[in-house]
């Protein structure tokens, strides 16, 4: 037993090389865990400034989350938004970061009702920094719930024109244009 010891010693059994660093995962330090429900709007225009798709994917429940686009790009990408759900948040979102520099503006968030596990918001929106130029203005419903970590995460996303005459682009467009 020693020999086999003492031989693995001799030529080495690299256990006290060096050996080449993990890449650490992406992530940041503006990333806040969402212990609050506003918490997680600012997690989500944080994401987008620092393009970071693990924060984005963050802001959104794993088991149950439903995306409802605007009645206009549901006109005019239906198909698209049919099987949505946290894996297309993300594509859509590396897609559109890797295509331009979004900047997301909350233009107002408005608690609208509460219980001790959910909360419904009411947020009117802007985004510059598009691809093209293009801005995407409009208002969204969005319902977070809190998890067993005691997170809050965004369940259900309802995205609307600013009103219901609007060509504007909406959030619901940009998902669509960025969704391959």
């Amino acid at each position: 037993m020693q020999v086999i010891l003492w031989n693995c010693f001799l030529q080495g059994c690299d256990v006290f090389q060096t050996r080449t660093p993990e890449e650490p995962e992406v992530s940041s330090a503006s990333y806040v865990p969402a212990t609050e429900p506003s918490i997680v709007f600012q997690n989500v225009r944080n994401a987008f400034t620092e393009k970071n798709v693990v924060n984005y994917g963050k802001a959104f429940s794993d088991s149950a989350y439903t995306f409802v686009a605007s009645p206009q790009a549901q006109l005019l990408y239906g198909p698209i938004f049919q099987s949505w759900n946290k894996a297309s948040e993300e594509q859509y979102f590396t897609t559109v970061c890797n295509r331009s520099s979004p900047r997301v503006e909350w233009l107002s968030v408005q608690e609208q009702a509460r219980t001790s596990t959910t909360v419904q918001y009411e947020v009117t929106y802007k985004i510059v920094g598009l691809p093209q130029g293009d801005v995407a203005e409009g208002r969204s419903l969005f319902t977070l719930k809190v998890t067993p970590t005691q997170l809050w995460v965004i369940e259900r996303w309802i995205d609307y024109e600013l009103n219901a005459s609007s060509k504007q682009s909406t959030w619901s467009t940009v998902k669509a244009l960025n969704a391959q």
